[in-house]
């Protein structure tokens, strides 16, 4: 995650979770290990990670306060976390005819499978859709 910027308007930046691991690395692994192992008794916390911060020293309406939540940044770090997990072996486990979002495979590929399909089938005068 960039440091600088929050994935969302109400995230946390990159930087927090650089500056504060010590403090959360014990929940975020937490967290991240209770949805790997699809152990979902813990997910009605997620939606407790919300925090209304001060605008000012004494707010007195609710336009004083700034919600803060954790969730977004959150589902980001369980995507990389997913993507470097499985990324290495999406090749075997994705059919060789998808080859979009997976490295070193290109959509263009396809493409020129059914180029080629076509001039077979019309080379050989089959009858068919394609032709």
């Amino acid at each position: 995650m960039p440091t600088d910027r929050a994935p969302e308007p109400d995230g946390f930046t990159g930087l927090f979770y650089k500056v504060t691991w010590p403090t959360i690395k014990h929940d975020v692994m937490n967290a991240l290990n209770a949805l790997w192992s699809l152990d979902g008794r813990s997910f009605s916390l997620l939606n407790d990670s919300m925090v209304l911060l001060r605008k000012n020293n004494a707010p007195t309406e609710l336009k004083g306060f700034r919600p803060i939540a954790l969730i977004h940044s959150f589902g980001k770090l369980f995507v990389k976390y997913l993507a470097r997990r499985l990324g290495p072996r999406l090749n075997e486990m994705v059919a060789r005819n998808q080859s979009a979002f997976i490295r070193g495979r290109a959509i263009h590929d396809n493409f020129r499978t059914i180029q080629l399909a076509c001039r077979w089938l019309n080379s050989k005068k089959f009858s068919s859709l394609l032709t």
